[in-house]
């Protein structure tokens, strides 16, 4: 805690004497990983004010950073589905957003919605699509998508640990695999010692 305290001091003066999108993001992270969600939007607000180039790409990933922030306190729900559902509208392909919202989705009782929405990205890189379709699913499609889910996590946790540590957790929770998931969520909290890790 005390070395996020410093970063947000530190975050927040160039923040506010450069006012330009990556100050106010850097911030926006810092208030995310201590859970001031409400201030993590106000700095993800702010770095999409400041915007001025013409990517969607950055667009996208302020709106899905500003879902997170109340998606992931469990804050406000509602404006975080709105939020990710802003992130996708501007980037169809946006892996990440589509993944949170069906998570929302399936929250809300909307199992089909956030299946389709999660079918809609599983072949992408990203194994989180195909883990979600591993335990939301049943029989020998949930298996298959199982296998190929623990094969993607065992590759990319091989080759970048600290990268998939956090995500790949969540999954092998999901699966029942306990040892793995708690082995994954130490290797997570000593390299971030965030509330969410």
């Amino acid at each position: 805690e005390l070395e996020l305290d410093r970063l947000e001091t530190e975050r927040r003066a160039t923040a506010e004497r450069l006012g330009d999108t990556p100050s106010w993001m850097r911030l926006g992270d810092v208030l995310l990983a201590k859970g001031d969600a409400e201030g993590a939007d106000r700095a993800y607000a702010s770095a999409l004010a400041a915007y001025r180039d013409i990517s969607p790409l950055t667009v996208a990933d302020l709106q899905f950073r500003r879902g997170l922030a109340w998606g992931e306190s469990g804050e406000d729900p509602a404006r975080a589905r709105a939020l990710y559902q802003a992130a996708v509208k501007r980037l169809p392909g946006f892996v990440r957003a589509h993944v949170h919202l069906a998570e929302l989705e399936m929250d809300a009782g909307e199992r089909e919605a956030a299946i389709a929405r999660v079918r809609k990205v599983s072949t992408a890189q990203d194994p989180e699509p195909g883990g979600k379709l591993a335990v939301w699913l049943e029989g020998e499609e949930a298996a298959t998508w199982k296998a190929k889910t623990l094969q993607a996590y065992d590759r990319l946790l091989a080759a970048h640990p600290l990268a998939y540590a956090d995500h790949a957790a969540e999954f092998f929770l999901a699966i029942d695999d306990r040892t793995r998931a708690a082995e994954l969520a130490r290797i997570n909290v000593q390299n971030r010692p965030t509330r969410r890790a």
